[in-house]
């Protein structure tokens, strides 16, 4: 009987935590550039950003804009399908596409794009910053630790496929 009186208490206290959140629902109709957002940052100026697969969008809690790829923009993201976004404090925004990396300058709205050092396109899965400025990106063709500030890049795990990197409070690095 106890464990029957148990089960019903924790059932109550989910369905109350359950009604206290508010979910909006955003889609094409509303500016996103696309159904499906596979990221989500929130730079220092407070405004969210979105992935999708269909371009990169910011959110200033009003209204979406949306930025692509323009072949005839260097400055222009580097592809529109987008697998991972970090923010840093100073305004830009990591953007890791299915065709590289690009670095987006979120004050000025324009990006520099990343390259691998045999200069071919690459699937970026993954990006985390750690304690030291570094920046981990891994791919589909390689894994590599860039310096942030000058974007040189060293390659690290040869070989292997990361799906999670994380540092913690003793400056060790969890893969």
């Amino acid at each position: 009987m106890k464990y029957i009186l148990f089960v019903l208490f924790i059932s109550c206290q989910i369905s109350t935590y359950a009604e206290e959140f508010k979910f909006h629902h955003y889609t094409t109709n509303e500016g996103v550039s696309h159904n499906e957002v596979r990221a989500i940052e929130q730079s220092s100026d407070g405004k969210l950003w979105l992935g999708t697969q269909n371009g990169l969008c910011s959110y200033d809690g009003y209204r979406f804009e949306v930025f692509k790829h323009n072949p005839k923009d260097s400055l222009s993201l580097c592809g529109d399908k987008i697998n991972v976004l970090m923010a840093e404090d100073n305004g830009r925004l990591w953007v890791g596409t299915l065709k590289g990396l690009s670095v987006f300058n979120t004050k000025t709205e324009k990006s520099v794009q990343w390259t691998l050092p045999s200069g071919k396109l690459f699937n970026a899965n993954l990006l985390s910053k750690d304690s030291k400025g570094n920046v981990w990106l891994f791919s589909t063709d390689g894994n590599y630790m860039l310096s942030s500030e000058k974007m040189d890049a060293t390659e690290v795990l040869s070989g292997e496929r990361i799906t999670y990197f994380e540092e913690d409070d003793l400056g060790q690095y969890w893969v």
